[in-house]
């Protein structure tokens, strides 16, 4: 039976994974904005669009994260490409050239806020997966998250519920062409050094925890000197940020500091 002109058929066919669908369908994600938190619009679209590409399992999770699956020929270990849902406030509209929700293709570039960070390589791996169905000697996971502006946390609700495993992660972060191998972490230590409060007027009657502080920032200093180093990333940082000291009063002496690093 010929069904080449059956329309109920063409519908079901996988939309073509073209790079100029995959620019169109990027210029179409900038126009919806997509703070941390409001996401739900973009993920529904993207959803639409991994759905008419032809993946598999497509569904968006308890957190928001939009999840589809390529299925492999083979039993290779699987692979995850992810990006992000959310971006930064575009601030104000008269300090941009092209607006920032336009989706513009300008002189060969792509513009508007997301076009790098990170709506264009979404769209591009996205069209990437789809291409590879039925070729790729294992699944590929596409896993587009939400909330990481705030903190990855997208991806930590993510990797905590189980539901994906990869052997390798290719993150769409913008890295000027070159191939990233890894990416510096990130942890924050609060220091807190305590005495006894008293006025000003009487110094001996308390303990100054301020007068701690000095040691503690030599210390600090001399340990971030001696970091170890990674053959790709370099060495660790450690510094001092910020301080506070209470109670924020001239006249009491205080018996906290809190020191970040």
């Amino acid at each position: 039976m010929d069904c080449g002109h059956d329309p109920n058929a063409l519908q079901l066919m996988p939309k073509e994974p073209s790079f100029e669908n995959a620019l169109a369908f990027a210029g179409e994600l900038i126009g919806i904005p997509g703070l941390p938190g409001e996401e739900r619009e973009v993920a529904s679209r993207l959803k639409e669009e991994m759905e008419a590409l032809g993946l598999s399992d497509v569904h968006i999770d308890d957190t928001g994260n939009v999840i589809g699956i390529t299925t492999g020929t083979g039993d290779a270990p699987p692979a995850m490409l992810n990006c992000h849902l959310d971006v930064v406030a575009e601030g104000d509209h008269s300090e941009w050239e092209v607006p920032p929700f336009s989706g513009e293709v300008r002189d060969g570039f792509l513009h508007g806020r997301g076009s790098m960070d990170i709506k264009g390589p979404l769209a591009l791996q996205t069209y990437a997966a789809a291409s590879m169905i039925g070729q790729a000697p294992g699944d590929v996971i596409v896993a587009h998250t939400v909330l990481e502006e705030r903190g990855g946390l997208g991806m930590k609700r993510l990797l905590e519920s189980g539901n994906v495993d990869p052997a390798v992660v290719i993150i769409g972060e913008a890295t000027h062409g070159d191939v990233c191998i890894g990416h510096r972490g990130r942890a924050e230590l609060e220091v807190v050094l305590t005495g006894l409060a008293g006025h000003a007027s009487a110094p001996d009657r308390a303990r100054n925890a301020l007068d701690l502080l000095g040691d503690v920032l030599v210390a600090v200093r001399e340990l971030g000197e001696n970091q170890k180093a990674d053959p790709v990333l370099g060495p660790a940082s450690l510094i001092a940020t910020t301080v506070d000291v209470l109670p924020e009063s001239r006249n009491v002496i205080p018996d906290k500091v809190v020191l970040a690093l």
